[in-house]
């Protein structure tokens, strides 16, 4: 299984310290190494922005920066077709592209999609809004959060 990471899930990694959980850390390594956790360069360019909000993983991170993708063809067709439903385009938030900021959301969706993955973020889908997990689960992209993510693959410490 692939798993897609969002910003938010990244983010939520602070809360598991580095030198606190050795095997959280040598295990998720692996997954990288194994190819099995990846993102996209949308996420890294928001990480990048956000970086005061990472504490120490941010430096991990950027470390491990070859997670961050770069967006195959198949991707970029999967987020325009995703665009063109005018309710999905809320995905990328207007201060976003006011202020020429990144909006990763589609890209995590598309990534998700191409790869047949399980898109791993922190937001929770809720009635009446568009969101990843309702995006996802309208697309049938397999989707939960980070105890998901740590639950399917047996983490535990």
């Amino acid at each position: 299984m692939i798993y897609i990471f969002d910003t938010d899930s990244l983010r939520s990694l602070k809360f598991i310290p580095i030198n606190g959980f050795p095997s959280f850390w040598s295990d998720f390594g692996q997954f990288i190494s194994d190819g099995q956790v990846i993102s996209v360069r949308e996420v890294r360019r928001e990480v990048e922005k956000q970086k005061g909000n990472f504490g120490e993983v941010y430096d991990w991170l950027i470390a491990n920066s070859h997670i961050f993708q770069t967006p195959t063809s198949e991707d970029t067709d999967e987020v325009a077709r995703i665009l063109r439903v005018p309710a999905y385009r809320s995905l990328i938030h207007r201060k976003n592209i006011l202020l020429g900021m990144p909006a990763a959301d589609p890209f995590v969706i598309a990534a998700g999609k191409t790869r047949e993955g399980c898109v791993i973020t922190q937001e929770t889908k809720k009635e009446g809004r568009i969101d990843i997990p309702s995006v996802c689960d309208e697309l049938g992209v397999d989707c939960t959060n980070l105890s998901g993510f740590m639950d399917r693959e047996s983490l535990s410490y």
